[in-house]
């Protein structure tokens, strides 16, 4: 998996040269913990992608979806890499353009379960990798994805580096679970409410 970050020369004894030796590549762990600002990053990203106009309405209208998007990056960091770069940013972008697309529906609703089922999405590809590290005594410490924030967890464990391993593929009843429990860590339980609620429910179709 490719990173935006620097991979790391470290020590390999022990469970560190079994991870190296099984084709993994540390991660350098700083950048990851290091502060950002979710919002800059966020702006930064639609400004990119010539979305600044049409997110800076959506924000102003619905600052909810905001919160949402700024969770995601929170989460995951803007250095978690998905298909062409970084996941949050192709995620976030996403989820403007579908709320936009999805403007044009006579159902009122439709706009923001679009937004929130895109930014849901972005589990299948969170599930796809697991994050390990070597703690100081040693033993092998393992991410859970439901807990902690990737940076959190790094933080916690003082890990100086860490690796991505690729998962076995989701089945589609676990990719729907997966959506949903990080679409309830983003939105609130209104907002979760009315993507549950609708029943043609977008979180176990392909995105």
């Amino acid at each position: 998996m490719k990173s935006t970050s620097s991979v790391v020369s470290i020590a390999a004894p022990g469970r560190n040269r079994n991870l190296i030796e099984g084709g993994l590549v540390p991660i350098e762990a700083s950048p990851w913990v290091d502060a950002f600002d979710a919002g800059d990053f966020i702006d930064d990203a639609c400004t990119a992608k010539r979305l600044g106009s049409r997110a800076s309405v959506l924000w102003i209208e619905w600052p909810n979806l905001r919160d949402a998007a700024e969770n995601l990056v929170n989460y995951i960091t803007p250095h978690f890499m998905g298909a062409d770069g970084s996941l949050a940013a192709e995620t976030v972008t996403r989820a403007v353009e579908a709320y936009g697309e999805a403007a044009r529906s006579a159902d009122r609703n439709a706009p923001l379960v679009e937004f929130m089922s895109t930014l849901a999405a972005a589990a299948d590809r969170i599930m796809s990798v697991q994050a390990i590290a070597v703690g100081a005594d040693g033993r092998l410490r393992y991410w859970d994805v439901w807990g902690l924030s990737l940076p959190q967890w790094l933080r916690s464990g003082e890990f100086p580096a860490f690796y991505l391993r690729d998962r076995e593929p989701l089945l589609p009843r676990e990719v729907r679970g997966a959506r949903t429990a990080l679409a309830s860590r983003l939105v609130g339980h209104r907002e979760l409410g009315l993507l549950l609620g609708e029943s043609s429910s977008p979180l176990g179709a392909a995105r």
